[in-house]
């Protein structure tokens, strides 16, 4: 089974050719790291993948969802369906709860009340933060923000899970338990793992290791290769 195939992705932006040719496969439980310096295309490359960007060329697959020529409107639900989304500085929404946030996903999915408020419960004690489930999101700490934010991403069992600089807002004890949340709670599901960062510790985590240099993804370290 093929979780994501992207087939020569391409992206030009103004002046530039951002992202040349790359192709690659994703089967359930693969994680791989892209790294790369600010500005090297790493939000852009893991934005083509799900539908967030549209690509200048290739063609690009979810579960056999091809998601490349969709309308905007399709692709978010191939994106829903398909795809957990954390951001680096958690993206948190200011006016729902903590649980509430947990639970976006599945109520955008049409999943009844109830039922939501019991699997963001169960997944936000997956991340340590069951008891702040009532609270606002203004009064976590920035590692707190990030833990609802996986437990976000993970809530609606997705089986692709995509992290970009998941750690970069983070100071190191926080950056290590947000890493390893990711890469375990991902493992549970069986689902893939996309992470762009900076960091060599957090792309020691995954299977596999590239750098985005020049819009083409260099290998660092290749483990079981499906590329």
């Amino acid at each position: 089974m093929i979780v994501l195939r992207v087939e020569n992705l391409t992206l030009d932006v103004p002046g530039r050719r951002l992202l040349d040719n790359i192709s690659f496969e994703l089967q359930p439980g693969d994680t791989i790291a892209i790294m790369g310096p600010s500005g090297a295309g790493k939000t852009s490359l893991i934005n083509c993948v799900c539908g967030i960007v549209k690509p200048t060329s290739g063609r690009i697959w979810l579960n056999d969802h091809e998601v490349t020529f969709q309308r905007a409107s399709e692709r978010a639900a191939i994106r829903l369906a398909n795809v957990g989304y954390v951001f680096q500085f958690g993206e948190l929404l200011p006016e729902l709860s903590v649980v509430e946030n947990v639970a976006l996903p599945l109520r955008l999915r049409g999943v009844a009340w109830g039922d939501a408020e019991r699997r963001a419960l169960h997944q936000l004690d997956a991340v340590g933060l069951a008891e702040r489930c009532s609270d606002s999101p203004d009064v976590l700490s920035g590692g707190e923000v990030q833990r609802v934010a996986i437990a976000r991403a993970m809530v609606a069992k997705p089986s692709l899970v995509l992290a970009d600089e998941p750690t970069g807002a983070l100071d190191e004890d926080n950056a290590g338990r947000a890493c390893d949340l990711i890469f375990a709670l991902a493992a549970n599901l069986g689902a893939a793992v996309i992470v762009g960062t900076h960091n060599p510790a957090v792309a020691s985590r995954a299977n596999r290791s590239f750098h985005l240099r020049n819009g083409r993804m260099e290998v660092l370290r290749l483990a079981g290769a499906n590329l």
